[in-house]
């Protein structure tokens, strides 16, 4: 990622604090726009001017969306590399690689078709459930209420 960094830094339009304020810049003038659609008489003139101004927007958010979209599958590579072997070994590791997993999945999902990206977009802040869950379900947490082994067990 250091290396990306150091070749778009280079460039004088993807330095991070000018390609910053240029979108904040464009995505202001894009509402504007809409907003102004529905004043104006001649509409559909602002409509092709906001078309420019989103097209222009996507172009200068372009390497950024391809960089989180490689940190998500380098999430998702890492995942599966600590999963192999026995996931019972190290329960801890195996809980922050399931969440890692499910996270990058996703992160991706909104290059899914519709049914499917809107169920799988729920995981992808689910990076810590599975160590929480893990966590909570351990028997020095889960029963740590006075009495409630004993309860537990005479049932």
């Amino acid at each position: 990622m250091r290396f990306l960094d150091i070749v778009l830094k280079s460039i004088p339009i993807y330095s991070s604090d000018i390609r910053k304020q240029l979108k904040s810049n464009l995505e202001t003038a894009s509402a504007y726009l809409g907003y102004a659609e529905h004043f104006v008489d001649d509409g559909h003139k602002l409509v092709e001017y906001r078309q420019k101004v989103d097209h222009v927007l996507s172009v200068i958010s372009a390497p950024d969306t391809a960089i989180k979209n490689l940190v998500s599958v380098a999430k998702i590579a890492q995942a599966v590399s600590d999963l192999r072997g026995s996931i019972h070994d190290n329960p801890q590791r195996s809980a922050k690689a399931f969440g890692k997993l499910f996270s990058g999945i996703g992160e991706l999902a909104r290059y899914l078709p519709f049914p499917v990206n809107t169920y799988l977009e729920l995981f992808a802040e689910a990076e810590d459930f599975f160590e929480n869950i893990r966590v909570q379900m351990s028997p020095e947490v889960h029963f740590r209420e006075p009495g409630i082994r004993d309860v537990i067990e005479n049932l």
